[in-house]
This record gives C-alpha cells, sequence and structure tokens, in this order.
C-alpha cells in the first residue's frame, strides 16, 4: 500500500514538472537569458541577478518548489524519473540540467559525459555552473563547478567572471580549477582580462607560474615583459632553467635584457653557470648583459667558479685554451658536474674560433 502511494506520488510531481519543462521551452525564457548574458561583458553579479529572476518565472518556481522541500533520495528518485521521461528531447533535458544546477543541490559531475563534451550544451548551462561559483555557495558545489569547467569548458566567453571569482576565493582546489581553466584560454584573451582586473585577481592569477611561462612564449612583446616582471617575484630553478632555454630564440633585445637582469638580480650561486655559458653566446648584446649580470654575483662564485668567469670571458674575445686550462676545466667537470654544458659550450666555442 505504502509503496502504491509513494510511486503515485512521485508519479504525480514527475508529470508537473515535465508539463512545466515544456512550457519552458515553448516560452523560451531560460533561452533568452543566456543570450543575454552572452551579449554583454557578464560578471557573477550579472549572473546572480539573471538568476534570481529566472526564479520569479512561474514554471520554474513550481520546478523547484516541487524539488528542493524532498528528501535527498526522494529527489534524486523524482529527478531520475523526470531525466528518463525527457530523454528523447534535447531542449526539455537542457532546461531541466540548467534549473536543477541552478536552484538545486544537484551534482553537476553526476551529468553524462556526452553532454559535458557537447561544446554548445556546455555553453548553454555554463551561466548556471559558474553562478555556483559565488564566495555564497557551499564549498563542496564551488570545487565541484570549478572542477566542471576545468575539464569540460573549451570557450573564453565567462573567462573574466570566472577569474574574477579568485578574489574572494581561499581554497586551494578550486582557484587550481579556475587557473587550470584559464591556461587552456588564449593568451591575448586572459592578459587583456588581467590588465582590468584589480589587484588581488592578478596576484592571484600571476602566482602560478605555468600561466606566466605560457605568456613568456607569446609572441607579443608586451605579453612576454609583463610576464617577466611577474616572474621576478617568484624565483625558482625550474623558472630560470625555463627561461634559458627561451634565450637562444628571443629575437627581441629588450625581452633578452630583461631575462638576463632578472636572472642576475637574483644574486645566487645557482645562476652563475647560466650565466657563464652567456658569455659565449653569439649576439654581443647578449655577452653584454651577461657580463654585466655576472658582475653583480660576483660575491657568490668560489675560486675555480671566478677561474672559470675570467677563462670564458678570454674564450669571448677569441683566445684559445692553453693545457693548463684544459686541465683545469677537466678537473672542475669531475668536481662540479652542474658546469658540464657550461664547460662543454665553452670548449666547443674555443675550438671553433681557432
Amino acid at each position: 500500500m505504502f509503496l502504491s502511494v509513494r510511486s503515485g506520488y512521485v508519479g504525480a510531481k514527475v508529470n508537473m514538472i515535465n508539463k512545466a519543462i515544456e512550457d519552458l521551452v515553448t516560452s523560451g525564457e531560460i533561452m533568452k537569458c543566456v543570450f543575454k548574458l552572452e551579449k554583454k561583458e557578464s560578471d557573477m553579479n550579472s549572473i546572480s541577478q539573471e538568476m534570481l529572476m529566472l526564479r520569479e518565472i512561474n514554471k520554474i518556481d513550481l520546478i523547484v518548489n516541487l524539488l528542493v522541500p524532498e528528501e535527498p533520495e526522494n529527489r534524486r528518485l523524482i529527478q531520475q524519473k523526470v531525466f528518463t521521461a525527457i530523454k528523447k528531447r534535447k531542449n526539455s533535458q537542457l532546461y531541466f540540467n540548467f534549473i536543477i544546477i541552478s536552484f538545486t543541490d544537484f551534482q553537476i559531475s553526476s551529468l553524462p559525459e556526452d553532454l559535458l563534451l557537447d561544446e554548445e550544451e556546455t555553453n548553454f548551462l555554463m551561466p548556471a555552473i559558474i553562478s555556483r561559483l559565488n564566495i555564497d555557495k557551499p564549498l563542496i558545489r564551488r570545487r565541484e563547478a570549478a572542477w566542471v569547467i576545468a575539464k569540460y569548458f573549451k570557450s573564453p566567453r565567462y573567462i573574466q567572471t570566472i577569474i574574477e571569482c579568485l578574489s574572494d576565493e581561499s581554497d586551494d582546489e578550486v582557484k587550481n580549477s579556475i587557473i587550470d581553466y584559464a591556461y587552456t584560454c588564449p593568451s591575448e584573451v586572459l592578459y587583456d582580462i588581467l590588465m582590468k582586473a584589480d589587484s588581488k585577481t592578478v596576484d592571484n592569477v600571476v602566482s602560478y607560474k605555468k600561466i606566466l611561462l605560457k605568456f613568456v612564449e607569446n609572441e607579443d612583446e608586451k605579453i612576454r615583459f609583463f610576464a617577466l616582471d611577474s616572474l621576478a617575484k617568484l624565483p625558482s630553478e625550474e623558472i630560470i632553467s625555463i627561461l634559458f632555454k627561451w634565450l637562444p630564440i628571443e629575437k627581441n633585445k629588450k625581452v633578452t635584457e630583461k631575462i638576463i637582469t632578472y636572472i642576475g638580480d637574483l644574486e645566487s650561486s645557482e645562476v652563475t653557470p647560466y650565466l657563464i655559458n652567456l658569455l659565449i653566446d653569439e649576439r654581443q648584446y647578449v655577452r653584454v648583459f651577461a657580463l654585466s649580470a655576472l658582475e653583480k654575483n660576483r660575491s657568490f662564485m668560489d675560486k675555480d667558479t671566478i677561474k672559470l668567469f675570467n677563462l670564458t670571458k678570454k674564450v669571448s674575445k677569441k683566445k684559445s685554451l692553453g693545457i693548463r686550462e684544459k686541465i683545469f676545466l677537466r678537473r672542475l667537470l669531475k668536481k662540479n658536474p652542474i658546469m658540464k654544458d657550461v664547460i662543454h659550450n665553452l670548449r666547443k666555442y674555443a675550438k671553433k674560433k681557432r
């Protein structure tokens, strides 16, 4: 008897929701909301306001009121039966997903992956998903929304709104997902947004070196300059290594100077092998910049490093290596393997200039 009553109760709710969805599809009111957000620079406040306006639509309010008061198990059952009823109606599915993402605690990650992989459908649902990044939402929902955005959202359409969420967000998991999404967006788009963003948002983004290293490889000089200025706040061996790999193909003299100056300003024994290696670069201005940077770091050099420094300067002036100098290089290589690349390049350069 109880099961029969419950089945009838659930069935009645499913029918009411199904009918309300069809009315919404016919009216196109949710579609109008999404189009409005797409046509303007939408921030979180705009999205939140549109969500509130949607809730005022009778059919949407009806669906929410039919679902939210239910116990979680009953609500999941009703939702599942609704999904089954509208299985072959694409627009109905999209509308229902939009509503339960916007106004219930529905788990976005439980959506079928083929739906999330459909760019058109994901774009339609994105305002609803982004609304869950609002700092007022439960942490578990913010994490889930950020994860879905990073994994499935390919368009930079709402990147400004998503990036701005970093200002108030303190959870590393949410922030990492947002940065993962930002990394997939064109550097030019992200750079333009950072130029307009508040300082807290900018600091949050540039604290992730993978974004800056992507900027360093951009063709636009101003983007590379911005990246180098920001990298100066994040000294690390990994960044130094990557920048010096980039130097040989960097054609802009000012950017080259910026990179070498940045490395030199670290004033550390770790940077001297990289800088010494530049003393035999084919480009004269690179050798000049490197020499200046090395002078700043002389106090961090031991006797062998100073000797190598002076020897490299000598070879850069088209001098050859003598027997004592060759013996010194062999001894230094055994003693200090980190100098392997520098010594190899020095020997190679000395032979070439003979």
